[in-house]
């Protein structure tokens, strides 16, 4: 745990800068738990996100979604998005998909794509601050800020510890 401290958090486009974040308290991994962005890349995080213990197609999901994880910690963006294609066919309601997915689409540099999925996510579950959050540094990374600062006034209405990572 860091408390009271610059944290200095490496933005997940390869061409972004740096981003320089104060914050009291910030767990490494907190913002990004349970995505392909997780600094820990721990998969026990991810049970209140995808349970693949569950019965039934929500448990096939939340395995295909552990797997795309698996795959973009490993580098392999490509079969990471195979896999969320697959949670997503079989559960099409899970955001924590749509929301990996269009992580690993704006990883590669497909804005267009890693937005509808981020839509995606929010339309699934609107109120989680982590889609309004994560579509929020996909504007920013645009240079739209008006709709970044609305998101992320979003994320932090329904979760004000957002206040820590966001404008």
């Amino acid at each position: 745990m860091v408390t009271g401290s610059r944290v200095a958090r490496q933005d997940f486009e390869s061409n972004s800068p740096t981003v320089t974040v104060d914050a009291p308290v910030l767990s490494e991994g907190d913002w990004d738990a349970c995505t392909i962005l997780d600094p820990r890349r721990d998969l026990n995080a991810c049970a209140a996100f995808a349970y693949p213990a569950a019965r039934g197609a929500n448990g096939r999901a939340a395995a295909r979604v552990a797997d795309g994880l698996g795959y973009a910690w490993q580098g392999n963006l490509d079969r990471a998005i195979e896999a969320f294609d697959s949670a997503i066919r079989t559960a099409p309601g899970l955001s924590v998909a749509y929301l990996n997915r269009g992580l690993a689409y704006q990883s590669k540099g497909d804005l267009r794509r890693a937005l509808a999925d981020l839509d995606r996510a929010i339309a699934n579950e609107p109120s989680s601050a982590r889609g309004y959050y994560h579509r929020s540094r996909l504007y920013r990374s645009k240079g739209d800020t008006a709709r970044a600062d609305k998101d992320a006034k979003r994320a932090i209405e329904i979760d004000p510890g957002y206040q820590a990572v966001l404008p």
